[in-house]
């Protein structure tokens, strides 16, 4: 009976550190991987010159302007290195959209980013896709999303060619 209740306890406390364990490589994968998308941020920032007024992480993205230049800066972590500089001089309209697509109704926010020039093919800016993230992290998404549209809105109402042209409207 002793040897029993030995056993077990030895099975559950073996059991305990190895989920310890795996929960601090976990963390440890998390923070090395944060780290990462930091460094390739910053390393583009520098490239580029750029003075970022704001910059967030959105799930596998980043989002940052800078106001100085009217820049847009988007980086994609869930493809290999897809980054995206946008100038807004060149913009004339943001706009959040919420496609709800299949009999599961497979969710994905998306930030559509439209061009003066219509030649141009419209930036779309994936924020939040179900099949990555995960149902937990929509409603996060789409409360963030749609603090950075009015943020790019209002961005473009500062430049002194959307003012002009608002006027005259």
């Amino acid at each position: 009976m002793m040897s029993t209740l030995i056993t077990a306890a030895v099975i559950i406390v073996s059991l305990v550190i190895f989920v310890g364990l795996l929960n601090l490589l976990n963390k440890k994968a998390k923070h090395t991987r944060a780290l990462r998308q930091e460094n390739v941020f910053e390393a583009l920032v520098w490239k580029n010159k750029l003075a970022i007024h704001q910059k967030e992480h959105i799930n596998d993205y980043i989002l940052a302007i800078d106001k100085l230049n009217f820049l847009l800066v988007y980086i994609d972590f869930s493809m290999p290195k897809e980054a995206a500089i946008i100038d807004l001089w060149n913009v004339r309209s943001v706009k959040l959209i919420t496609e709800t697509t299949g009999l599961y109704e497979q969710k994905k926010q998306q930030m559509q980013i439209v061009l003066e020039d219509s030649s141009l093919p419209t930036h779309t800016l994936v924020l939040y896709d179900l099949q990555l993230h995960g149902i937990g992290q929509f409603e996060p998404a789409k409360l963030r999303g749609e603090y950075w549209e009015e943020l790019l809105q209002n961005c473009l109402k500062e430049l002194p060619a959307h003012a002009a042209v608002s006027r005259t409207a």
